[in-house]
């Protein structure tokens, strides 16, 4: 995707995506009321950078998930792009959607020639999101993705140096502005998972995860997994300051 595409790609849904927002504040306690959940209690909203570069990881528990998560980011001001999954209606594209094919979307296709056609396409698709996700970073735009890719609710599923890390990886060796990467967990409890809790990690750059060989996937997946379980309640300490999971 060459840069003046990218541009006009950027100029026509930034436009959406603030024309759109009083109307996402006014649906958002109609869509609570769908999910059945309370509004969020949210603890370190503070944290969340006000301006600059931001790839935001949040557990992923529950279908509200981006909906908590947009909310906590306006909040804080920004306006987030978000990595979604392909065949969503086309207007998510233009309220901050970016299509990502992951291995799993290709896998569900079990046509051998229907899967040979979706491999095709997600190549292409993929490669024109990344490029846009850079431009985004370069613009210092903010853009959610979960890591684990789907549910997990008894604790944080695998977490992989996926094409989104990769690809923040990537840009950050290009930029001299510091790419910040924020994890935050959720808690849902109460009445069918109507109450919800968000804490929002501190914030980190790659700095801590570069070594002479480049980054350290592995240092930085274990950073983030840790992070999202310790966030989501999932560990307790015992007497011993050892790590457990919760029962």
């Amino acid at each position: 995707m060459d840069n003046k595409l990218s541009n006009a790609i950027y100029e026509s849904r930034r436009a959406g995506m603030v024309k759109s927002d009083q109307f996402f504040r006014e649906m958002y306690p109609i869509a609570r009321h769908l999910f059945r959940i309370n509004n969020p209690v949210i603890e370190g909203l503070e944290k969340i950078p006000e301006e600059g570069p931001l790839l935001i990881l949040p557990k992923h528990r529950h279908y509200a998930d981006i909906i908590v998560t947009w909310f906590v980011a306006r909040n804080a001001g920004r306006y987030p792009n978000y990595i979604m999954k392909p065949g969503l209606p086309r207007g998510f594209l233009y309220r901050g959607g970016i299509e990502i094919y992951r291995k799993i979307d290709i896998l569900k296709t079990k046509s051998r020639q229907k899967r040979r056609k979706k491999i095709s396409k997600a190549k292409k698709v993929n490669r024109e999101s990344l490029d846009y996700m850079d431009y985004l970073l370069n613009k210092g735009e903010a853009i959610i993705s979960f890591p684990e890719g789907t549910f997990y609710n008894d604790g944080v599923g695998p977490i992989n140096p996926d094409k989104v890390l990769r690809k923040v990886i990537q840009t950050q060796k290009e930029m001299k502005e510091k790419i910040f990467i924020l994890p935050i967990g959720t808690e849902y409890h109460g009445d069918s998972y109507s109450d919800v809790n968000v804490r929002i990690g501190n914030p980190f750059t790659l700095d801590d995860f570069i070594g002479n060989d480049g980054v350290n996937e592995k240092g930085l997946v274990k950073k983030i997994y840790d992070d999202l379980t310790l966030l989501s309640g999932f560990w307790f300490i015992d007497k011993k300051n050892s790590y457990g999971k919760s029962l």
